[in-house]
């Protein structure tokens, strides 16, 4: 691509900024908070519930995946994701919650994500996920008491 300031042939600078410095002015760049990936484990009798915390990417993605398989695996009747503090989430998250909630089907079992992120709806909405998750805006809506309540 070339600038403004230079021959369409030659590549050269022209007219008066010829040799001129090119002005270059720091902006402020609003950056979303970035905050490290974590999983906290919540369980009580038959339900467990997962809540992540950061950004659900291909770096995260694993943990996530291996924290899901084990409670999956554990024999859980019903299990809540609680994506409420996931501030994203790209394809590689998304595979992980579309194969739990398999998981859970194929074993007749709940699988329930709660809350997300405008981000991670608008993902889960161009995907058409959002027509196969069971999913709930209000920890009520997915488990008989809160997720804190899961715990006592």
């Amino acid at each position: 691509m070339r600038s403004e300031h230079e021959d369409s042939t030659s590549g050269e600078p022209t007219g008066r900024l010829a040799g001129a410095e090119p002005h270059r002015a720091s902006l402020p760049v609003p950056v979303a908070e970035c905050r490290p990936f974590r999983l906290e484990v919540y369980i009580a009798s038959d339900r467990a519930a997962v809540t992540a915390v950061g950004e659900l990417d291909l770096a995260s993605a694993g943990v996530l995946e291996g924290r899901l398989r084990d409670l999956h695996d554990a024999g859980f009747a019903h299990l809540v994701l609680d994506l409420q503090d996931v501030s994203f989430a790209d394809c590689a998250g998304l595979r992980i919650v579309l194969a739990a909630d398999r998981r859970a089907r194929e074993a007749g079992r709940r699988f329930t994500v709660l809350g997300a992120c405008r981000q991670v709806r608008q993902l889960f909405a161009l995907t058409a996920a959002d027509h196969q998750l069971e999913y709930a805006e209000q920890p009520a809506l997915a488990v008989p008491a809160t997720i804190e309540a899961m715990v006592a």
